[in-house]
């Protein structure tokens, strides 16, 4: 019987911690699962920042060239996107407490802001 495969030897071994969301008793949220991916937050914040920046060389002619220093601003607005797709998952991020400290003094009300944000197009 040597010819006989055992599929066992050719299975992925992946931790137990990582199988847990499939044993919950609710759907995993998309974006838990999202942040579980090899994109992730970190690379996504990267991404949707690097179109950004595109767009402002290529529809607004902005010269990073001329100005080094505005990489600071680029690892700003990824960091702030990293921030906003933590918050949304209920994980911290330094770049929300930086946030909630400027803003709390301003807004009045985030849920209208919020809201009205969403609402224009």
């Amino acid at each position: 019987m040597s010819n006989i495969i055992n599929l066992n030897d050719f299975r992925k071994s992946v931790p137990m911690d990582e199988l847990d969301y499939l044993i919950q008793d609710e759907e995993p949220n998309f974006l838990d699962e999202f942040m579980r991916t090899s994109m992730g937050g970190d690379e996504f914040a990267t991404e949707i920042t690097r179109d950004i920046v595109h767009a402002a060389v290529e529809e607004f002619g902005c010269n990073l060239h001329d100005n080094p220093k505005c990489i600071y601003d680029i690892m700003l607005i990824i960091e702030h996107i990293k921030g906003l797709v933590y918050r949304t998952t209920g994980k911290k991020h330094p770049s929300i407490d930086m946030v909630d400290a400027l803003f709390d003094q301003i807004i009045d009300d985030p849920s209208a802001e919020l809201k009205s944000y969403l609402e224009t197009d």
